[in-house]
C-alpha cells in the first residue's frame, strides 16, 4: 500500500534541487516518486547555437543538442535512482522523448499498476516560450495531442491522470 507518494518537477536543469527533493523523500520514507517533467532548461548550449547560426548546419546542432539534453536527462536519472525510490517520470515543454534514457520508468502515454492503483502519464505541450521554438520546429520536443490523450484516457480508464503542460486546451473531457 502506498502512504507516501511525492511528486515533483520542473527542475529544468538544477540537479541540487532533485537531491534535495529526493533526500527529503528518503527522510519520509517515500514509496513513489512521480517526476512531471521538465528536467532540461537549456537543451542546447550557446556554443552550438552560434554553430547553427554561423554554419547552417543543421544536423551538427541537432546532434550536439541531443549530446547536451542527454547529458543533463542521464543526471537527473541517475539521482532519482540513487534515492533508492521507485519513481516514474513524464516529459514536460521542454523535454525531449525520455524514453531512451529512462525505460520503463517513463510514463508518458501509458498506465501502470502500482499497489493496485491505475495511474496513467503523458506529458509533452502544444504550447511552447519562445526559446523552445527551434527546438519544436526540429520536432526535438515531445508533442502533446488532445485527441491520443482523450483515447488513452478513455480506454485505460485510469485511477490517477498525471499530465504536464496542456497549454491550449478549452475543451473538456
Amino acid at each position: 500500500m502506498t502512504k507516501r507518494l511525492f511528486v515533483a518537477g520542473d527542475v529544468h536543469d538544477d540537479r541540487e534541487s532533485l537531491k534535495a527533493f529526493t533526500n527529503y523523500a528518503q527522510s519520509q520514507e517515500a514509496d513513489s516518486i512521480l517526476f512531471c517533467g521538465d528536467f532540461s532548461l537549456r537543451p542546447y548550449t550557446a556554443a552550438s547555437l552560434q554553430d547553427l547560426i554561423e554554419s547552417e548546419n543543421v544536423k551538427r546542432f541537432i546532434d550536439s543538442k541531443r549530446q547536451h539534453n542527454e547529458t543533463i536527462i542521464k543526471d537527473m536519472k541517475s539521482i532519482l535512482d540513487s534515492s533508492g525510490i521507485p519513481y516514474h517520470v513524464i516529459p514536460g515543454n521542454y523535454d525531449p522523448d525520455i524514453s531512451g534514457v529512462f525505460g520503463e520508468n517513463d510514463l508518458h502515454g501509458r498506465t501502470m499498476n502500482h499497489n493496485g492503483i491505475n495511474i496513467f502519464g503523458y506529458g509533452g505541450a502544444d504550447a511552447y516560450p519562445e526559446q523552445i521554438q527551434l527546438m519544436v520546429k526540429l520536432g526535438e520536443i515531445v508533442n502533446f495531442d488532445h485527441n491520443e490523450l482523450y483515447d488513452l484516457l478513455k480506454t485505460g480508464n485510469p485511477d490517477i491522470a498525471i499530465m504536464t503542460e496542456k497549454h491550449g486546451y478549452t475543451g473538456s473531457l
